[in-house]
């Protein structure tokens, strides 16, 4: 009789029928490749409207929650947020990897700016750090642009390399830029061939199990001895590989121990599985050094994971919005609007 392990191992590593057994990372068809994404952001350094037209459909939205402090709705709305980033990073240049491709619709992928601070940002003066700050980006496509956007930004991230909120207890300082750049360079991971329903599956029961159930006996169950996260996306003072993650979800735990986690949607292409998640709950415990409040919170995030061939998870970009929550927690002031709306 084979257990529940074996049994999601077996089922898993089952490929789609008509697939091949390896997929190159970016081999899909069409126009929207890596090459796209580079353009895209050459024309993010670029900012002007004209040309991100090329890209951008005249319909172009970003989702509400997405949005910057004051910033305008439609494609004016992302010139006037360019020219603030432009205004206060002179040198700024945008990059990006194309991470997920479905049917050139739904394409998700990592973005990062680096820049020096040279300008006002957000209300807070120039320091004349350079910044290397990364957001995961889910896009809809229609005829080959840009329809809607779901960029999650790690603002909590980009503030403390600023200066402008002090590192986090248990965090030390580090060169956020140098970091960001080893990191990025080292995605995506090689896309494997593998059924779809199994891998949402296995997704799913890590999530009824362990997020929601609290049951971190049954990390084994998803998680192979070799996984790890990317480096960017670890809490301050998480070890690495699977002990890092019982680490983590035992901190969020005992901090909010009524936490809920959701699936808003997901893109599964290959071994690949990317979660777009709600997670809500109140603060009961101690976190990162801050005592309870008892107040809630309701955020979202993104999870990017790899499935190895063992039909366990081998590598994981994770990002939420901490700023959100820490914001609503009142352990964080939001960014001055007034400051925002000078520049926009």
């Amino acid at each position: 009789m084979m257990n529940q392990a074996q049994q999601q191992q077996q089922r898993v590593q089952q490929p789609a029928k008509g697939t091949s057994t390896t997929l190159a990372a970016h081999s899909n068809e069409g126009a929207i490749d890596q090459a796209f994404a580079d353009r895209v952001c050459a024309l993010l350094t670029d900012g002007s409207l004209e040309k991100l037209r090329e890209v951008f459909s005249e319909k172009w939205e970003m989702e509400e929650r997405c949005r910057f402090p004051n910033q305008k709705p439609g494609l004016n709305g992302l010139v006037d947020m360019l020219q603030q980033f432009k205004t206060a990073f002179p040198d700024i240049k945008w990059s990006s990897r194309l991470l997920v491709n479905i049917d050139n619709r739904n394409v998700f992928g990592r973005c990062q700016f680096t820049g020096t601070h040279k300008g006002d940002f957000m209300g807070i003066k120039p320091t004349n750090k350079r910044v290397c700050a990364w957001s995961l980006v889910w896009d809809e496509l229609d005829n080959g642009k840009i329809l809607l956007s779901r960029v999650l930004f790690d603002k909590l991230g980009m503030m403390q390399q600023l200066g402008a909120i002090p590192p986090m207890e248990g965090q030390q300082q580090q060169q956020q830029s140098n970091a960001g750049a080893e990191e990025f360079s080292r995605l995506p991971m090689p896309m494997q061939a593998m059924d779809k329903g199994a891998v949402k599956r296995m997704m799913d029961g890590f999530m009824k199990d362990v997020l929601n159930g609290q049951q971190l006996d049954r990390l084994g169950e998803y998680f192979s001895d070799e996984w790890r996260m990317d480096r960017l996306s670890m809490m301050p003072g998480q070890p690495e590989g699977v002990k890092g993650m019982e680490w983590l979800l035992n901190l969020h735990f005992q901090a909010f121990p009524d936490g809920k986690f959701t699936v808003e949607d997901q893109l599964v292409q290959g071994n690949v599985i990317v979660t777009r998640f709600g997670y809500s709950g109140t603060h009961r415990g101690e976190f990162l050094g801050f005592p309870p409040t008892n107040k809630k919170f309701e955020t979202w995030g993104y999870c990017y994971d790899c499935v190895g061939a063992d039909g366990k998870m081998v590598y994981t970009i994770h990002l939420q919005d901490c700023a959100q929550m820490m914001e609503q927690l009142g352990l964080l002031k939001p960014p001055s609007a007034n400051e925002a709306s000078k520049k926009m």
